[in-house]
């Protein structure tokens, strides 16, 4: 079970829980039966990492409605940065290159800000008769962090076409994901040992060549690193991770039944 939030012991015994619950619910169709030892509970960013690369050795960068950067070594040390949601954290996630493109076209409006064609490009995106009516947008429709995440593509693009100030929120997006990325490689990787970092989420398929100034520059920090996209799924790699759990208690389960044999 790799889930958004699971990052902490804690966590994971809150989900313990629930699973637990659900086990003992009669609301259930069918009652299922399984044993604590077989369920796996992690961090989506784990699942990415394991799906993406197709192992569970490298750095997974998710950038999409929010944003995280987790990576793991041959020696199983762990390293997380960012995750720590829209208004704590999430710098380089398409929420915030939103909401950053919203603020830079109200400031523009104001005369704050130089002029950027983001108040036309939202003005339309969004059917609005003047900028100003992302109020009633923003805060009067309740707009949750999806929905706003969603407006993204709309500074990319500006970007894409020449924006100055699109190009530059794309810039800061781009530099904060290296920064988170280059903190996890220092942290559990050595200079010499090669390794995978897959790009996952929305933000990578934008049309201002984020994902190319990325790989760029992780490749000229780091030599040995490689950037790809994704070879599977992240339920792919939740798969590979509870037959790796299964494996291991079978090899357990064979010592064991060697051991008691040669014993008796």
């Amino acid at each position: 079970m790799g889930l958004a939030g699971v990052g902490r012991p804690e966590d994971i015994e809150v989900v313990k829980g629930i699973v637990q619950n659900l086990q003992n619910s009669t609301l259930l169709p069918i009652t299922w039966e399984l044993p604590a030892s077989n369920i796996v509970i992690c961090n989506d960013a784990l699942i990415a990492l394991v799906g993406g690369v197709g192992y569970p050795v490298g750095i997974v960068v998710a950038a999409g409605t929010g944003s995280i950067v987790f990576g793991r070594n041959h020696h199983g040390d762990t390293k997380r940065v960012g995750g720590w949601g829209y208004i704590l954290g999430d710098e380089g996630s398409a929420y915030k290159i939103a909401v950053a493109g919203m603020q830079a076209a109200l400031k523009a409006y104001d005369g704050r800000e130089m002029p950027t064609t983001l108040v036309e490009e939202f003005k339309q995106h969004l059917g609005l008769i003047t900028i100003e009516n992302l109020i009633e947008v923003i805060y009067r429709r309740a707009w949750g962090v999806k929905e706003i995440a969603a407006l993204a593509p709309i500074v990319d693009n500006a970007a894409a076409c020449g924006d100055e100030v699109a190009h530059r929120i794309i810039h800061d997006a781009v530099k904060e994901l290296i920064k988170a990325t280059s903190t996890v490689i220092e942290a559990i990787f050595s200079n010499s040992e090669r390794f995978k970092v897959v790009t996952t989420g929305s933000v990578w398929q934008g049309k201002s060549r984020i994902r190319e100034t990325f790989a760029t520059s992780i490749f000229t920090l780091f030599p040995s690193a490689k950037v790809i996209f994704p070879e599977n799924e992240p339920a792919y790699g939740a798969g590979l991770l509870a037959l790796q759990r299964l494996a291991r208690k079978g090899s357990l389960t064979n010592r064991r039944g060697t051991e008691d044999a040669e014993g008796s």
